[in-house]
């Protein structure tokens, strides 16, 4: 009996080790800024939708109202404060991260993989190309 319990610990330990390989060291900080322009506001605000939510790697990392007066000409800088904007931090083995924006009836407008490039990442949404209300253009 404690030569199972023996293996048993053993191989859950390798396990634990196995699953921390690579998330090891030290992360490195990524800034990233989503913008969107007057046309992708008027998509998102004539769709009918009230909220977007800013997701990365499957996590909530903004949320902002809907306005059609709510868009940039360019990318707002990472230090921005009326940008929207995230932080994420990546190991080595994490450069790679993936993006999406959702109203709030959860419809999924956009999303992207992508790596981040330097210390400040700016994302443009659109032109939109899913709807939930049909388009007649």
């Amino acid at each position: 009996m404690k030569k199972i319990f023996v293996i048993l610990f053993i191989t859950i330990v390798s396990i634990v080790i196995s699953s921390c390989e690579g998330k090891i060291g030290v992360a490195e900080e990524y800034k990233i800024v989503f913008w969107y322009d007057a046309t992708t506001a008027n998509q998102f605000a004539y769709d009918e939708a009230t909220t977007l939510t800013f997701y990365i790697n499957g996590k909530p990392v903004a949320t902002t109202p809907v306005s059609r007066d709510v868009f940039w000409k360019d990318a707002p800088s990472c230090s921005d404060k009326n940008a929207i904007a995230a932080t994420v931090y990546l190991h080595s083995s994490e450069k790679y991260i993936t993006c999406k924006v959702v109203d709030d009836r959860d419809f999924e407008y956009w999303a992207e993989g992508r790596i981040p490039n330097g210390s400040c990442t700016a994302i443009k949404i659109g032109p939109l190309t899913k709807f939930k209300i049909p388009r007649k253009d």
